[in-house]
């Protein structure tokens, strides 16, 4: 059985996952496991390109070391001192937090430099982070429709300037972007060592940095360690979520499965050397008709790829020819609680059970229609026009950092909605993004404040009055008249001070 969809439970936590990598050891890319150690909350693992007990003809690209193995640990070479940059747009305060005590564990005092918008300090939790010792805001404009990314710009100008001061030190990043690779030999041209820290299962970034010569540092937050929440990917392109007994990602860490499961869909046309992993192995699960496929927590689907890899290998199977779109569509994460976390495990997970489920189309001119409505931003009668409803989904703020950030994707004010469309398009059928977009939203809030300025007799009026209230609302702030039901929700609960917003996103209707 090929980690059913409906089990998928994980092994004990002492047991290496039954995966064959002869080829990756054949290849040079033998793996060494460690126990990982848990400090506050997160959990550790140093990856080293090269240990000094294992054979010089033997590389290991590094990872975890499990149980009854030695224990490796590296010391700062060049500094007692770590200078942290901290791309803020994707790490929480306590993702923060949590990494600088790692780094601490590295024997040295770690000064930290948050970069974010001007207006996180506006943010009462932010601006009292920013005040703690050896913590400093660099604010970074941006502008309105702004494409690429500015904390990326800002954080590779910090790190060229530190490179050339003496003595040498230590640069350390956090960040989920790639793109950094030419940085990263820069800096260590010039002496200086650089580590970076990010989640474990970013794969493609750790593989990236690691080729570039960096130490790789990779988290794991306690809180989103057990996901009690399974998400299906179904026959038929449909998808549900369910619970589960709380998953253990520690028997499915090795990295043997991750490469052994890259490396063969590679050879199968359905990955190219970056992209997400969940997005190659769901595509190529539909595409052979291999039925049920848990795809979150996406180890489930790493380690099902990995067995079909080692007991049939890559001629009996449908290679990658017909562009598909994958979806893992999430709600909002909302604040972390006791309740929560006991109900799903971790807020990720809450988000993607609330998404009712992941589902993958087939490339159409109409792909973008389709994958809004499954979002929940088209219908037959609420939300007709399709230009608000891509409005609508780009000022999502997930939905707009995904596309900042991994695709350089956001429109201008200048551009014409099949330009747009034409983005989204590609985003969607891009390996690029793991595929988590956020779903519509929900129109409680909405309700309640309308309620609150006497617009609506009763928060559970019919959508229709709803409507009706919204439009007279509108009105009365001189809002532009819009078409759809999503959008006037969008618009109404817009809240510019947000610290995690960049203004709205306009285009050409």
């Amino acid at each position: 059985m090929l980690c059913p969809a409906s089990q998928c439970k994980p092994e004990p936590a002492n047991a290496v996952p039954p995966c064959n990598g002869a080829a990756l050891v054949a290849a040079g890319a033998v793996q060494r496991t460690a126990q990982p150690r848990a400090h506050h909350a997160a959990h550790i693992f140093l990856r080293v390109s090269r240990l000094a007990c294992i054979a010089p003809a033997v590389r290991v690209r590094g990872c975890r070391v499990w149980k009854g193995l030695t224990r490796y640990r590296t010391q700062l070479q060049l500094t007692s001192r770590i200078d942290f940059l901290v791309d803020a747009d994707t790490h929480s305060i306590l993702d923060i937090k949590s990494a600088i005590s790692i780094l601490q564990q590295e024997g040295g005092a770690v000064e930290t430099k948050v970069f974010a918008e001007p207006a996180r300090d506006e943010n009462k939790m932010w601006r009292q982070f920013f005040r703690e010792s050896d913590i400093s805001f660099r604010p970074v404009p941006r502008g309105k429709g702004t494409r690429g990314e500015a904390n990326d710009s800002a954080i590779v100008r910090e790190v060229k300037r530190l490179s050339k001061k003496t003595p040498r030190r230590c640069i350390a990043l956090m960040t989920q972007d790639t793109g950094f690779s030419e940085t990263i030999r820069g800096a260590l041209a010039q002496g200086n060592e650089v580590l970076v820290v990010t989640p474990i299962a970013a794969t493609t970034q750790i593989r990236e940095m690691e080729s570039a010569g960096a130490r790789v540092v990779t988290t794991q937050l306690a809180a989103d360690t057990s996901p009690k929440v399974r998400a299906v990917l179904h026959e038929d392109g449909s998808g549900t979520t369910h619970f589960a007994e709380p998953f253990v990602y520690s028997s499915y860490d090795n990295p043997e499965v991750v490469f052994t499961a890259m490396h063969f869909m590679q050879d199968l046309g359905y990955r190219e050397d970056k992209g997400y992993l969940v997005q190659s192995i769901a595509k190529f699960w539909f595409t052979n008709g291999l039925g049920p496929l848990t795809v979150f927590p996406g180890q489930c689907a790493n380690k099902a790829v990995c067995d079909v890899a080692s007991k049939h290998g890559t001629p009996a199977w449908t290679r990658y020819t017909k562009p598909l779109a994958f979806f893992l569509p999430v709600s909002s994460r909302g604040k972390s609680s006791k309740g929560a976390r006991k109900k799903f495990g971790s807020t990720h997970a809450r988000a993607v059970f609330k998404g009712d489920g992941p589902f993958i189309l087939r490339d159409s001119s109409n792909l973008v229609a389709e994958a809004l409505e499954s979002l929940g931003y088209m219908d037959r009668q609420w939300n007709t026009d399709l230009s608000e409803a891509m409005l609508t989904f780009l000022n999502v703020t997930d939905n707009k950092k995904i596309l900042r950030k991994q695709f350089e994707a956001l429109p201008s004010p200048q551009d014409t909605m099949p330009e747009v469309r034409a983005r989204l398009r590609s985003a969607f059928l891009s390996n690029g993004s793991d595929g988590e977009w956020r779903i519509a939203p929900k129109d409680t809030a909405v309700r309640k404040f309308l309620h609150s300025k006497g617009l609506l007799g009763s928060e559970g009026a019919s959508r229709r009055i709803v409507f009706r209230a919204m439009k007279k609302y509108a009105k009365k702030r001189n809002f532009s008249t819009m078409q759809n039901y999503n959008t006037y929700v969008s618009r109404i609960l817009g809240r510019p001070s947000d610290p995690n917003a960049l203004g709205s996103v306009e285009f050409s209707l």
